[in-house]
Formats: C-alpha cells, sequence, structure tokens
C-alpha cells in the first residue's frame, strides 16, 4: 500500500487483519503513506503496532517514509524483543530516527527471528551506530543491517559469520552438533562471497569465516595424535567435500 495517504480508519482495518487468527498476510508495505508531508502515519501506535504485538504470521514489514519518530523506533523494537513476533525483515528507510536504535541494540541477541533491518536515510546518531554493530557480537540471527551505507570491518564481520551458520555454534553450547552436518557448514562458509565494493569480483571467498568455524570443529585441534599435516588434511576434506 504505497502513497495512499492512509487515515486512521484504514490502518485501523489493517490492524484487524493483524490480529486474526485466520491472518495469513505475510508481507505488509506502507510506504509513503502520509496525508501531509509533515504529519505522520495515523494511527501507527495505537492500532498497527499493537496489532504486530500479537502477529505471529507477518515476516516482512515496510513502513518508509512515514515521519516514524525515535518513539516509534522504541515500540518496534520491543516488539522484535519482547513478543513472538514472526518478523524476518523490517525496512524503516526515511523517517526521523536518531537514537531509537539505542534500546533495540541493547537488547538484540533477544530479536530471535530478525534477518535484515534497514534503517537507511534516518539522521541515526553515531551512537546508536556503534551500539548496533557493538551487539551483533551476540546476535547470531541478523544475516544483514543497513545503518548508513559506510563500509564497517566489524559489522561485516560478524553479519558474514552468521550468513555462514554462526548459530549453530551457539546451538552446539547445549548439544554437540553432528559431525555430518560440519561439512555442510563449511560448504556455506566457504560459498560466502568476500566483497567490499562493486569492482571487486564476487568469487572471492571469505577465507576468515572459513577458518573462524574450522577452529572450532570440536576436537580437531585438540588430538595429539593429529599431525600438523594431518590436521590441514583434515580440513581440506573438509572443504571440499
Amino acid at each position: 500500500i504505497y502513497g495512499m495517504s492512509c487515515n486512521e480508519l484504514s490502518i485501523r482495518a489493517i490492524a484487524d487483519i493483524l490480529r486474526s487468527p485466520e491472518s495469513k498476510l505475510r508481507h505488509l508495505g506502507l510506504k509513503n503513506n502520509l496525508s501531509h508531508p509533515q504529519g505522520k502515519l495515523p494511527g501507527v501506535s495505537d492500532h498497527l503496532f499493537r496489532a504486530l504485538s500479537q502477529n505471529r504470521c507477518l515476516t516482512c514489514l515496510k513502513v518508509s517514509g512515514n515521519n516514524l519518530n525515535d518513539e516509534n523506533m522504541i515500540q518496534l523494537g520491543r516488539i522484535l524483543t519482547e513478543s513472538n513476533t514472526s518478523i524476518e525483515s523490517l525496512l524503516i528507510t526515511d523517517n526521523l530516527i536518531a537514537n531509537g536504535l539505542l534500546p533495540l541494540a541493547s537488547r538484540l541477541s533477544d530479536a530471535k527471528s530478525l534477518r535484515y533491518l534497514d534503517i537507511m536515510r534516518n539522521p541515526i546518531t553515531e551512537n546508536s551506530k556503534k551500539a548496533m554493530i557493538s551487539a551483533l557480537k551476540n546476535n547470531v540471527q541478523l544475516e544483514r543491517l543497513d545503518l548508513d551505507g559506510s563500509w564497517d570491518e566489524k559489522k561485516f564481520w560478524w553479519l558474514s559469520l552468521n550468513r555462514a551458520g554462526r548459530r549453530v555454534l551457539r546451538a552446539s553450547l547445549t548439544k554437540s552438533v553432528p559431525s555430518s552436518l560440519w561439512p555442510t557448514i563449511l560448504e556455506r562458509a566457504y560459498n560466502l562471497p568476500f566483497k567490499r565494493n562493486s569492482k571487486q569480483p564476487s568469487a572471492v571467498t571469505n577465507m576468515g569465516v572459513v577458518y573462524y568455524l574450522i577452529r572450532r570443529i570440536p576436537g580437531l585441534f585438540e588430538k595429539a595424535s593429529l599431525s600438523p599435516s594431518t590436521v590441514l588434511a583434515v580440513s581440506y576434506t573438509h572443504l571440499t567435500l
């Protein structure tokens, strides 16, 4: 629903759909739905966000260009971290968010469903940016995070690990990862491209991620009976399977 200047009655109707136990709605796009350039999406807090906290079906939400502010971002953060939401992609570009990311950053590890967050073209502060990137260390789910378009080595590293399957390592803290699964994990990591700009070939493998995962294969570097050449051979076998 793009550029339709939705009124509060329309937002309430959408909220009723989201609340319905029979709702099958998976994607909801509400972009540039302002009746006035200085206004805000009507009923967003009272109707839309309350319904989202009860919904268990929606996977993609786009609320770009609606003059949403820090308070609205804090509400969305609570939905992502405190409810049983199924939202995987949240696009909230072209709004008025500055410090509203800070509460989400403090609990980013609790955002279990979120895979992609796009908050480009918002006046986010440097503190918000740093907090979100630092929070990636303890979040194993997020695979893409668009903040301001700038390159950040730390952000790239943690997101690459997540795309390679870092959540499996977190699961291994409570139960061991089957050895038969490791070749699949390493193959996925090996095929993960390392590309900083459009001029770099996309076929370049992110070997740092591969090595990070290899180092965490249980017992591979702990058995005294393995010579260095054997270790390399085992590692190579995992990569080529």
